[in-house]
């Protein structure tokens, strides 16, 4: 179960691993993910979580690179143009 803590900090990650920078210095959002950075780091059950949920990201992502990457490959093979 997703936490506010963890889903702040989440979301943040995965914009970033989007290419998205992080939130304005002066914006609400900055503010309330430097919190739950603060709080994130001092809860050791917190902090799994939002581990387990970080490494599960990046886990699906290297998953859908690799997929579409052996699908460019099979097209590749049968003399597929890939445009």
């Amino acid at each position: 179960m997703n936490t506010p803590t963890s889903d702040t900090i989440n979301s943040n990650l995965l914009a970033q691993l989007d290419g998205q920078p992080i939130p304005p210095y002066r914006s609400e959002e900055f503010a309330r993910l430097l919190i739950a950075l603060a709080y994130a780091v001092t809860d050791r059950i917190e902090l799994e979580r939002i581990g387990l949920d970080t490494t599960r990201l990046l886990l699906e992502r290297a998953e859908a690179s690799t997929r579409a990457q052996r699908e460019v490959e099979l097209m590749a093979d049968r003399g597929r143009a890939l445009c």
